[in-house]
């Protein structure tokens, strides 16, 4: 499916899309016709959250982030009283943020590590 299919979906419930792939926030370049990125695409069809990375990644790094990040998650789910295995997608950007934040600490150097990602939604 092509981008533009992509964002013509019509996802009501769609709530969260955690894009591990390399550059889903870019615009692809070969597609003059779609100026859309595919994190973009995922937030017109209908999520309301979508965690995606702008340049190409280690894949071990950016495992840790997805990783720490569904960690951050499912804390602040619990913190709020709801049941630790059913986090909600509202606490997404927090969620990146702190996951973020704690590869920044280990590796502030590391610029490609850390700072790839970005939130779209509320």
């Amino acid at each position: 499916m092509r981008i533009r299919g992509i964002a013509g979906l019509r996802l009501d419930k769609a709530e969260l899309a955690f894009l591990s792939a390399c550059q889903t926030h870019l615009a692809p370049r070969a597609h003059s016709d779609e100026p859309v990125s595919l994190a973009g695409a995922l937030q017109l069809a209908g999520f309301r959250h979508v965690v995606a990375a702008q340049w190409q990644l280690n894949s071990l790094r950016a495992r840790h982030v997805a990783t720490s990040f569904y960690e951050k998650l499912l804390e602040s789910s619990g913190a709020r009283g709801r049941a630790a295995l059913v986090p909600t997608a509202r606490d997404a950007a927090h969620a990146l943020y702190a996951a973020v934040r704690e590869r920044r600490r280990e590796r502030l150097e590391a610029v490609e590590v850390w700072a790839a990602y970005v939130h779209l939604g509320p």
